[in-house]
C-alpha cells in the first residue's frame, strides 16, 4: 500500500473499520473520525470512519496525523 501512495500522490487514507479491526488502524497511526451505525442484511453494526494524513517527500514516506487536520 505505501508504494501505491508514493506513486499517486495520496494525502490522506481513509477506512472504515470494524470494532475487532479498529486497534489494529489505531496502532498504525490512523485516527476515527467518526462512530457509525451501518445496517446489512437486517442486522446493525458498529464501525468506525478512520483517516490517515500522509507527507510525501523524495526519499520516504511520512506518517503524521494533527487534530488541525481534521
Amino acid at each position: 500500500m505505501e508504494n501505491h501512495v508514493l506513486e499517486t500522490g495520496m494525502q490522506k487514507i481513509t477506512t472504515h473499520a470494524s470494532i475487532t479491526a479498529k486497534p489494529f488502524f489505531e496502532k498504525r497511526g490512523y485516527k476515527v473520525i467518526n462512530e457509525q451505525t451501518v445496517e446489512l442484511r437486517g442486522q446493525l453494526f458498529t464501525n468506525f470512519l478512520m483517516i490517515l494524513f500522509v507527507k510525501l517527500s523524495e526519499t520516504k514516506l511520512s506518517i503524521y496525523v494533527t487534530q488541525k487536520n481534521f
